[in-house]
C-alpha cells in the first residue's frame, strides 16, 4: 500500500538518497529543505523530475513557514503517513537547555 511520506533534510545525503529511493517504491513523497542557492535548486529540481515526488521549501527555522507548509500537504493529501526527520542540525550541549529559536 503507498504511503504520504514527508521528509526533511532532502536537499542532500540521506534524506535525498530516502526520498528517491521511496519514490521508486512507489509512494508519495513530499520532500522538504530550504532553497538558498544554486546547489539546493539543483537538488530540488532533480528530485522534481522523479516520479512521485513534490518538492517543498520550507524554513525550519520558521514556526509560521513549518505551519504553513504542513497545513498545505495536509490540505493537499489528507494526512502524512511518515514523517523522517532528516533536515542537519548542529548544536553543542543538551538538546532540551536549546529554545525553539535556538
Amino acid at each position: 500500500m503507498s504511503k504520504t511520506i514527508l521528509i526533511t533534510g532532502s536537499g542532500s545525503g540521506y534524506g535525498k538518497l530516502i526520498a528517491k529511493a521511496l519514490s521508486e517504491e512507489g509512494h508519495g513523497v513530499i520532500a522538504t529543505m530550504e532553497i538558498t542557492d544554486d546547489k539546493s535548486r539543483e537538488a530540488a529540481d532533480e528530485l522534481r523530475s522523479t516520479p512521485n515526488i513534490e518538492v517543498i521549501n520550507i524554513d525550519l527555522n520558521s514556526e509560521k513557514s513549518i505551519a504553513e507548509n504542513v497545513g498545505k500537504i495536509i490540505h493537499k493529501y489528507g494526512a502524512i503517513d511518515i514523517l523522517i526527520n532528516d533536515a542537519e542540525v548542529a548544536s553543542m550541549g543538551l538538546l532540551e537547555a536549546n529554545s525553539i529559536t535556538q
